[in-house]
């Protein structure tokens, strides 16, 4: 027997079948009355679905495995879905939701889920298992979940999740029936979890989810019976309104009466006056009409649409046409075609306004086809009675035209000529304390032209603050005394700030109306010829000063080459000596000293040249720390114990490529320049020297330095400091703020050239009244080896050839001969160079090599050489000079000159410069080289 009862679940599933399928027959009903509530129809789905559903179980409990139970089941799953899909339905229209895309989207995916659910085993499976309930002897049996069984109902839970996520949210917090709804959700879904937690297997009672669903018909049968009877109080309250609304209506109706019985009474009354007052109308049109017709102005009347329905007579008079032939044209039909267009909009415009006025300037066409220029005036008087029109009045002022456009280019022509000329008119009225100017005017004082007058005291605080008394002297004077207004004078532009120099004459202007006098003047932009004065002073004052530094570079020369003369002697002679003294001597010391100072002198000699443009400087890997000691303490002996000098340098400071001459003058100008802030008071001199980095994280101090290991030179002083507005030109030549006797201005602009000559940077930081630091940034070097020159002039090289050595110095030519015989040379001296010449020319051969100074009266050192070169061609040529503006190392080189060297030479130097002459001519295979320009050590 298939149908095998059990008396429990059949009784609660039929139970639950008929319930709902009574609510779902009333809905039906309903729907059927008020088809527009689709709330309604929503609910009746869903209470035939649970009615289905509960059928489903039913007939489930009392089927084996059989076919007919496996439709059972897809039933109930097809019913889950159907049920979710009509909550999200009711739930949307319910609460007035647009969600007409998400209904569609859910039919296809819903429907594509049944599909898949009625299609394959995926959902349900074609096996079975036997449910032993709790409480219940029969066994329950039912086909298994496939493979998506369990994602299906996930599915359709979550989906009744989502509708619950729409009442819960805080907009329908007081939404009538939204606290039952909740509670029915919560009920189905512990209900589903129950049947849920039995699908899987677990021990449980029968299903109860037919139960969830009759609470969620109950839950929408108590919402719809809600919202019936709210409509029904809405309808009750609209018919009692329509009563009272009815009663009311009667009322007016009997006041209504009443009134017009009332105003037919008035009317007949008002009938008899109106006859006496058209009477007078007439008469007053008589009279009227008579003052239209000899007035000057045109007055015209026109209907809604611009025709013109009334003109008056004076048109024959202006324009020569008659009334009679415009009544019943356009307005705008005689209007200039240009400007057509623009009065039809002003016009259309006037009609949409009533009350409205206007003004008009156009051009008017007359009969003799001439256009006028006329001034129009209209009102729109549609509403008035008597007009019900636009009423217009327009005039001839063809002539007032050309007077204001005569008028307007001569203005035109003089902004034109005071801009051109940078001069613009004012008046200024003693009486209201304002200035009236002119457009040119404006713009000098950089004032924005919103009125045409400007308050005295506005004009006054652009006046810079020390030309302002005597400004306000000579305007005083003008107006008590009458006398001249004639002054220079400089403002700051009030749009930018700019400094503006201005002359300003003026004179009185007597109104004869017995107020006060105006005044009345003119005022021109001198700033160019002003800033042409200041740039000729300057350029002059530059002149001046270049002229004095070629006259101190011409001077430099000569004392570098008499310097250089009397060090010669002095270096070659204590070299020599210090041959002959043992090691460790106080003798030896004390000559090492002289050396040192007498090379220490050959380098300021080289200085003087390289500052003065006539020498140029050398660079070499250098360490700047034993500069700076040996600075500092040539200023600690100088500068005075109000000074408290600090240095602290760091002894691991790398090397730089750099000039230590230069560097030594860098360090003395800059402690010079802090010195000199701290001169009336005294202070504190702080000087430090230290590596930094900087890498592309690290923000460098100036703009254009690039990344990498800087040595750090700071000079720190707690003087007077810098003022702002003067810190960009400290570095300027000539720039100074110093007096006449003070300082010439080319302090810091030489410490600025020193610094870019070895590609560094500067950095400048002041506070006035605190004090000034100088910060120094040279790249330093990668590590290398610094070699002395002893190190690599151990071994002196010595020789035996024939020397002719050529000097006008007795004492250079003794110590040069002196030191080549004891290189090993045999050595003819000569004072004078044409007695050398004719010795070379008796033989020529007897000669390995020519040594000469330059500089030497009757035959310079160029012309000696040119000439035995002239003899023997191959000579090798030494050529000596303490300094020669006329001989570069180039020019040597090119008139065949081996090796320049530059006074005082150095003991090895001349020898290895001797030796490297004589083997570079003994070398027949090889040719000649010539001199490059470089000055030997």
């Amino acid at each position: 027997m298939i149908l095998e009862l059990s008396m429990l679940p059949m009784v609660a599933s039929l139970t639950v079948a008929a319930l709902c399928l009574t609510f779902g027959l009333f809905q039906t009903v309903v729907a059927l009355k008020r088809p527009e509530f689709a709330w309604n129809k929503w609910g009746a789905g869903l209470s035939f679905l649970t009615a289905i559903y509960s059928v489903a179980i039913f007939c489930q409990h009392n089927l084996t495995e059989v076919p007919a139970n496996v439709i059972c089941e897809k039933v109930q799953y097809s019913v889950f879905i159907l049920l979710v899909h009509a909550l999200f339905g009711f739930t949307t229209a319910f609460l007035a939701i647009d969600s007409r895309r998400q209904h569609r989207l859910l039919l296809v995916w819903h429907a594509s889920l049944l599909g898949l659910l009625w299609s394959t085993r995926l959902i349900v499976s074609d096996t079975f298992v036997i449910r032993h309930h709790l409480w219940i002897d029969t066994p329950y049996i039912e086909p298994a979940l496939g493979m998506l069984g369990i994602v299906y109902l996930l599915y359709a839970f979550g989906m009744a999740l989502a509708v619950l996520a729409i009442w819960l949210q805080p907009r329908y917090r007081h939404r009538p029936g939204r606290n039952g709804f909740i509670v029915s959700f919560l009920v189905w879904s512990l209900l589903g979890l129950h049947d849920i937690l039995g699908t899987i297997g677990i021990p449980v009672g029968q299903f109860l989810m037919e139960f969830g669903f009759l609470g969620f018909s109950l839950t929408i049968i108590w919402l719809s019976t809600q919202k019936y009877l709210e409509m029904y109080q809405q309808v009750e309250n609209s018919q009692k309104a329509l009563k009272m609304a009815e009663k009311n209506l009667k009322q007016r109706v009997r006041e209504r009466t009443e009134e017009i019985t009332q105003s037919n009474l008035e009317l007949k009354a008002e009938i008899s006056d109106r006859k006496r007052v058209e009477k007078t109308l007439r008469e007053s049109d008589k009279t009227f009409r008579a003052l239209i017709a000899n007035i000057s102005d045109v007055i015209v009347i026109l209907d809604a649409q611009g025709i013109i329905r009334y003109e008056s007579p004076s048109i024959t008079r202006h324009f020569g046409w008659v009334p009679k032939e415009l009544v019943g044209t356009h307005s705008c039909d005689l209007v200039h075609p240009g400007e057509r267009a623009r009065i039809q909009r002003q016009m259309d415009r006037l009609l949409r306004t009533p009350g409205k006025t206007l003004t008009i300037c156009c051009r008017y066409r007359a009969k003799d086809q001439t256009y006028r220029h006329i001034e129009l005036m209209a009102a729109n008087m549609l509403d008035k009675k008597g007009i019900n029109g636009i009423l217009v009045n327009f005039r001839d002022i063809s002539d007032r035209v050309d007077g204001e456009r005569a008028l307007k280019a001569s203005e035109q022509r003089l902004r034109k000529a005071q801009a051109m000329a940078h001069v613009g008119h004012w008046e200024f009225d003693p009486a209201t304390q304002s200035v009236r100017g002119s457009e040119e005017w404006f713009r000098m004082y950089g004032l924005d032209r919103t009125t045409p007058v400007v308050p005295l005291g506005n004009v006054r605080t652009l006046i810079v603050e020390e030309d302002r008394p005597r400004a306000q002297q000579a305007l005083d004077e003008l107006l008590h005394q009458n006398t001249d207004y004639d002054v220079v004078l400089r403002i700051r532009r009030g749009d930018d700030n700019q400094l503006v120099w201005l002359h300003s004459k003026a004179e009185l202007v007597f109104r004869g109306d017995g107020h006060e006098p105006l005044v009345s003047g003119v005022v021109q932009d001198i700033t160019a010829s002003k800033r042409a004065e200041e740039e000729k002073t300057r350029l002059e004052n530059q002149l001046r000063q270049a002229q004095k530094m070629e006259s101190i570079g011409t001077l430099a020369g000569g004392i570098a080459h008499d310097f250089n003369n009397i060090l010669s002697p002095i270096i070659g002679f204590t070299e020599m000596t210090l041959t002959e003294l043992p090691e460790n001597s106080q003798p030896r010391a004390n000559l090492e000293e002289v050396l040192t100072a007498a090379h220490r002198a050959k380098e300021m000699v080289r200085h003087i040249l390289t500052f003065s443009r006539q020498d140029t400087q050398e660079m070499k890997p250098m360490r700047i720390r034993p500069v700076v000691q040996e600075s500092m303490k040539l200023l600690r002996s100088s500068l005075p114990s109000t000074i408290d000098i600090q240095v602290q340098l760091d002894e691991e400071t790398g090397s730089v490529m750099g000039d230590s001459t230069q560097i030594h003058q860098l360090v003395v100008n800059l402690c010079t320049n802090a010195y000199q802030a701290m001169r009336e008071g005294g202070g504190r001199l702080d000087v430090t020297l230290a590596e930094t980095t900087f890498d592309l994280t690290t923000k460098a101090p100036c703009r254009d330095m690039l990344p990498g290991t800087y040595v750090c030179l700071s000079v720190k002083d707690t003087g007077h400091g810098i003022d702002q507005a003067i810190i960009d030109r400290i570095f300027e030549p000539y720039f100074t703020t110093k007096g006449p006797a003070e300082g010439t201005g080319m302090g810091l602009s030489m410490v600025h050239g020193i610094v870019k000559s070895h590609h560094g940077h500067i950095e400048v930081a002041s506070t006035l009244g605190v004090g000034t630091t100088f910060r120094v940034y040279i790249p330093r070097m990668a590590s290398v080896h610094e070699t002395t020159f002893d190190e690599t002039t151990e071994c002196v090289p010595v020789g035996h050839e024939h020397i002719l050595l050529v000097d006008d110095e007795p004492q250079l030519l003794a110590m040069q001969e002196q030191i080549l015989e004891r290189l090993g040379y045999a050595v003819t001296a000569m004072r004078h160079s044409k007695d050398a010449l004719a010795m070379f020319r008796q033989a020529p051969e007897s000669f390995d090599l020519l040594i000469t100074d330059q500089t030497m009266p009757l035959m310079t050192g160029a012309e000696l050489s040119v000439e035995a070169l002239k003899t023997r061609h191959d000579l090798p040529i030494i050529l000596c000079t303490g300094f020669s503006e006329a001989l570069s190392p180039e020019a040597a080189a090119d008139i065949g000159i081996r090796h320049y060297l530059q006074k005082p030479v150095p003991l090895k130097a001349l020898a290895r410069a001797v030796r490297l002459a004589l083997n570079d001519a003994l070398d027949q295979s090889e040719p000649h080289p010539v001199a490059q320009g470089v000055i030997l050590p």
